[in-house]
């Protein structure tokens, strides 16, 4: 079981965003993978480079949008929070950074 996880405040590393035709890569892969949302956490945290992708992409509110799905899931020692709207066509993956308390 997930831990909770307060989705409101910051910071957020935002690992991997994904549209157009890489979003439907993302979903293909994801639904060769069994089409659930572990699945969809596995494909896209290949993306995670720890440290380097804290350095790259880190803010201090949440990257996702009031029309998104989101979803947490724990995924090689981490907790990622994916995020997804299908209407506009856009997958995300985020963290909270490695030094985060």
């Amino acid at each position: 079981m997930t831990e909770a996880l307060d989705l409101t405040t910051g910071p957020w590393v935002t690992v991997v965003y994904m549209d157009g035709d890489d979003y439907e890569t993302a979903m293909d892969e994801t639904n060769n993978m069994g089409g659930s949302t572990g699945a969809a956490v596995e494909y896209l945290a290949q993306w995670d480079n720890g440290a380097d992708s804290d350095a790259a992409e880190t803010r201090d509110s949440a990257p996702w949008g009031a029309y998104d799905t989101t979803h947490v899931e724990s995924f090689g020692g981490l907790t990622y929070v994916y995020a997804t709207n299908h209407i506009v066509g856009y997958v995300s993956l985020q963290r909270r950074p490695l030094t985060y308390p």
